[in-house]
């Protein structure tokens, strides 16, 4: 007579749980792996956000190319208040004459050229918009650019 050897519960659970394939096991580290890219990435600029909020950025993509153009760029920060109050009003209403109406984003503007279907040049970019593709990004047009400037 054969006698039947009892299993305990863990015993019995673990024989019926699969290990995860080779493919899952890849695609969950890539996921981790991902995750941190973009958490470390988003940490960064954040931080580069804040660094050029108290300090002027020495260069940036924009200015790199112009020097390029121009065989060099002298750039002298000022401070706002060295500078012609009527000089700091005719940028923005050049610029953006909505600059005081919205938040950085100019959503009146944006819904007219979408709504155009036209596919006319026409900006709609905000002042705010423009100092941040300078800074952090590049100077040429792609949808790749609109993508990350939004």
């Amino acid at each position: 007579m054969a006698v039947k050897k009892k299993t305990s519960g863990k015993a019995r659970k673990r024989r019926g749980k699969k290990k995860p394939g080779f493919l899952r096991v890849q695609l969950g580290r890539a996921v981790k792996i991902a995750a941190r890219v973009f958490w470390v990435a988003l940490g960064i600029q954040a931080f580069v956000v804040f660094l050029f909020g108290i300090v002027n950025p020495p260069t940036n993509f924009y200015m790199l190319s112009e020097s390029r153009r121009l065989d060099g760029v002298k750039q002298d920060w000022m401070a706002l208040e060295d500078i012609t109050p009527n000089m700091a009003r005719a940028v923005v209403a050049a610029e953006d004459a909505n600059f005081c109406g919205h938040w950085g984003f100019d959503l009146g503007a944006i819904r007219r050229v979408v709504t155009s279907g036209s596919g006319q040049m026409r900006g709609a970019s905000t002042l705010t918009q423009q100092v941040a593709k300078n800074v952090f990004l590049w100077p040429n047009r792609s949808w790749l650019r609109k993508l990350f400037r939004g």
